[in-house]
């Protein structure tokens, strides 16, 4: 038996080595020979025509499918070794389709600012939509109501039209009337058990080590024992983005549970950012600054610098500010504020600087752009200081390359990076919110609608190798790198965001699929704080959590899942109330309106309330029941039918709603080939547990009656099969 390793230097060396996002690569990666302790590295690739031994990345062709490439490393210092394997996943390059012919639009504008776009949509040979650079003849001239500009498409040579209609409309905010509800797990489902591991875990959060780069950087004391690894390893470009997801855990963990541990931590937190801002602006940074790296990646951002050069700066600040400025919402933290509102003053009067054309280049540039949800965090600051100058600044993070074709209700989503662009819809909505701007609206229903009919796997997770694809092809995209967990996290806010202002429940159809059959399924329910990156979907797949070691984007906002989403179980504007999602659990009505507790078992869902107050209880129907009975206090209810919903009007003092139903076994084909299936019982996404990486070829019948199928979300280690092929 070989002898444990005791040297230190050595191991915080092979530790301390952070390659990169490996499970998408696409560039060049920096091999480095030697560690800050002074160890040597040599490195071999197992197929060096994929990656060279130094690091030289030659991408498969289309067509040919992704490699995965093992690099060994091999560690000495002294006379001791390390060996280690990194795997990496380089990506087949994207197919390339000519372009047909550009697509005239038609264009209504509110705004006197109203900039022509950068990007046209063009039509591709093969019948899909893309965008491409455009050359515009004439500039957008605000005096005339309607006008035709010209342009070309340099790509093609194409002519091209735009329409633009302007109709000037003072700004009309849309109030959201639905309070943040206090909401109570119980009983024995995946969801409970995620959220009891998940707040046990963050209670062993280490404050000084999700400050560490913080202090590095503003040039106070650190202490070495403190380092993160993984992304947030002193060396990595996105440090800083796991300490916001954390301050947002706690914040949902202190306002879930009222421990007051929760608020010390972030109290503690809070402050020792504040000391970080102003030792930034004492060592020359522009006031307000506040990251974990000095300014230098938005310099180099603002002349175009690509990844892994940089690492999208402005996604870092966002999780940063949603942490500070979900931590003054939810647990009561003035200072947090102050802090936000010194990063959000640094990011107006930075990019207030840049022309549109210079921004609309900037966040259009792949990862290095991406920038989160920036336009929400700058939303949320106006909201709660009032200040015009965030809201201005949260029209600045304006994507033409998303926008101006999911606005014409065109899907040119294909080879688009999924959660680059789904918190860039959010924002669409919190800036249709703040101004009332249906053009923004109408951005995030077509995207929504796009995605969703489109774009989604059976269990409604999107993307495969963080990339959207072709529309309708779920087979060739079956594969260990699915549904990137970030993307499922926001695509369940976009639809929260959808439904309070629709009030259809068609969007909580959607959140009830993603958060029970995605979110739950790659929680690992242990207190270790881990979650999937990528869920695989192929046949024999096998889960890998990342955890603190990681400290992933997805391990980030798989931190918050457990103890964000069930303020979604019930919604309350203060006299409607809507039951979403059906886990045990109980609700606190605002302004103690009342309470109102449900259980959930197979065929029956009891609603009990406790009210203070007459209210409209509204209970959403899912898809996935069927002989639906009604009764209110032990006699058949009268109901109100709208928007899959069924109405219990003007309730008040104790009732007991018992609803009764059969739970049904649904079958969804895959849209590319019917003969590929998943099969639900009820809510759940059932899975076989089997070592065997072909599909297994059944009937429907033999399939829906399969003792051996479990759901998805209560399967943790070893091979799994979702998909299946029927005869």
């Amino acid at each position: 038996m070989a002898k444990p390793i005791e040297n230190k230097a050595l191991i915080r060396d092979v530790q301390g080595i952070f390659l990169g996002n490996l499970g998408t690569v696409e560039t060049d990666i920096k091999l480095p020979k030697q560690g800050s302790h002074g160890s040597h590295f040599d490195w071999k690739s197992d197929k060096p025509t994929v990656i060279t031994d130094d690091g030289k990345v030659t991408r498969p062709k289309p067509g040919m499918g992704n490699r995965i490439v093992h690099l060994n490393l091999t560690a000495k210092l002294g006379t001791d070794t390390i060996h280690r394997q990194f795997n990496a996943t380089v990506i087949q390059e994207s197919r390339k389709v000519p372009i047909d012919h550009p697509v005239d639009l038609h264009i209504v504008t509110h705004t006197k600012d109203y900039h022509l776009p950068q990007v046209a949509v063009v039509q591709l040979t093969d019948g899909s939509y893309s965008t491409s650079p455009v050359v515009w003849n004439d500039q957008f001239d605000s005096s005339k109501s309607t006008q035709t500009v010209t342009g070309r498409v340099p790509e093609s040579e194409s002519p091209v039209k735009l329409a633009v209609k302007l109709e000037p409309k003072s700004a009309q905010p849309i109030t959201n009337p639905f309070k943040n509800l206090h909401v109570l797990l119980g009983g024995n489902n995946p969801f409970v058990t995620g959220y009891r591991t998940m707040v046990q875990h963050l209670k062993q959060a280490g404050p000084d080590n999700l400050l560490y780069n913080f202090r590095q950087a503003a040039g106070l004391p650190v202490d070495d024992q403190d380092q993160m690894t993984g992304w947030d390893a002193p060396d990595c470009k996105l440090r800083g983005h796991t300490t916001g997801h954390y301050m947002s855990a706690l914040a949902f963990a202190y306002f879930d549970t009222r421990d007051e541990d929760f608020k010390h931590q972030l109290a503690y937190m809070v402050n020792e950012l504040a000391k970080c801002q102003r030792a930034f602006a004492k060592n020359g940074a522009h006031k307000g600054f506040l990251s974990a790296y000095d300014e230098i990646q938005c310099d180099q951002l603002e002349q175009f610098e690509t990844y892994p050069n940089i690492w999208a700066p402005y996604y870092t600040l966002d999780k940063i500010l949603q942490g500070l400025l979900d931590t003054f919402l939810y647990a009561k933290n003035p200072q947090a504020l102050e802090v936000a509102k010194g990063i959000g003053d640094w990011v107006t009067e930075r990019l207030g600087k840049l022309s549109h054309d210079q921004l609309t280049k900037m966040w259009s540039i792949y990862i290095a752009g991406e920038f989160g949800g920036m336009i929400t965090v700058m939303v949320r600051l106006y909201r709660a200081t009032g200040q015009q100058a965030y809201l201005d600044t949260a029209k600045l993070f304006s994507n033409d390359k998303l926008f101006v074709p999911m606005a014409a209700n065109y899907d040119t989503l294909d080879n688009m990076h999924a959660n680059q662009h789904i918190p860039q819809v959010i924002g669409a909505v919190d800036l249709y919110q703040a101004n009332g701007d249906e053009n923004y609206l109408k951005i995030a229903v077509n995207f929504w609608n796009i995605v969703v009919q489109h774009h989604t796997f059976a269990n409604g997770g999107v993307g495969e190798t963080e990339m959207f694809h072709e529309a309708d092809k779920v087979e060739p995209y079956l594969t260990d790198r699915d549904e990137e967990t970030c993307a499922s996290y926001n695509m369940f806010k976009l639809s929260e965001q959808l439904f309070e202002i629709t009030r259809d429940g068609k969007y909580m159809n959607y959140a009830e699929n993603i958060l029970n059959n995605h979110l739950l399924a790659a929680n690992d329910h242990q207190e270790d704080g881990g979650t999937t990156y990528f869920m695989p979907l192929k046949p024999g797949g096998v889960k890998k959590y990342d955890r603190d070691v990681d400290n992933t984007c997805c391990h980030g906002t798989g931190l918050e899942n457990m103890v964000r989403f069930q303020k979604n179980i019930f919604a309350s504007d203060g006299h409607d109330v809507y039951d979403n999602l059906f886990y045990d659990s109980q609700v606190e009505l605002p302004n103690s309106e009342g309470l109102i507790s449900q259980k959930v078992d197979s065929n029956t869902i009891v609603i009990t309330a406790d009210l203070h107050k007459s209210i409209d209880l509204h209970i959403r129907v899912p898809e996935w029941i069927a002989d639906l009975k009604v009764s209110l206090n032990g006699r058949p209810a009268q109901l109100e039918h709208e928007n899959s919903y069924v109405g219990l009007l003007g309730l008040t003092g104790k009732a007991v709603i018992k609803l009764m139903f059969t739970l049904k076994v649904t079958i969804e084909r895959a849209p590319d080939d019917a003969s590929l299936i998943a099969v639900f019982k009820g809510p759940d996404m059932l899975a076989k547990k089997a070592d065997q990486d072909t599909f297994f070829t059944t009937s429907e019948t033999e399939l829906k009656q399969d003792e051996q199928l479990v759901p998805l979300n209560t399967v943790g280690d070893g091979p799994y099969h979702v998909y299946f092929k029927v005869k």
